[in-house]
């Protein structure tokens, strides 16, 4: 998942990259309960989908001042996460998801894993080329 975030506005994008989309069968959509975008067959047909929303939007259960203080303060800003799996799991075949060396991902873990705060368009390169060495972008 990427976010990113100016003068009131974020724009968050999903990547479903754990999923091997090819692998899901139709039925698997249709005994959903929750069958609309982008959780339906259109949603999952694409690797990537956006949604936009304001920061006021998010700020619902805030009083007005505590609201207008943060509005006013928060600059912008960028956010990663990477969520995956360490294991197939039982629920890999349910799910499709893609294969994977689980040594190499465990090894990237232990190296990468955790949370990583970059200030001022500081980022880490040496992250960036692992998970492309990989395969997982």
């Amino acid at each position: 998942m990427r976010a990113n975030y100016s003068k009131g506005n974020f724009e968050i994008t999903i990547d479903r990259n754990e999923t091997d989309i090819k692998r899901l069968n139709k039925k698997f959509f249709n005994e959903l309960k929750n069958n609309y975008f982008p959780y339906d067959d259109d949603g999952f047909s694409r690797r990537e989908y956006t949604i936009s929303m304001t920061l006021q939007s998010l700020l619902v259960d805030l009083n007005d001042a505590e609201a207008d203080y943060i509005l006013r303060n928060l600059g912008s800003l960028q956010v990663n996460l990477y969520y995956l799996k360490l294991r197939p799991g039982v629920s890999a075949d349910i799910y499709k998801y893609r294969k994977f060396n689980q040594v190499d991902r465990r090894n990237w873990l232990n190296s990468y894993g955790g949370i990583k705060i970059y200030r001022d368009d500081f980022k880490d390169d040496h992250m960036e080329k692992a998970i492309q060495k990989i395969g997982w972008t």
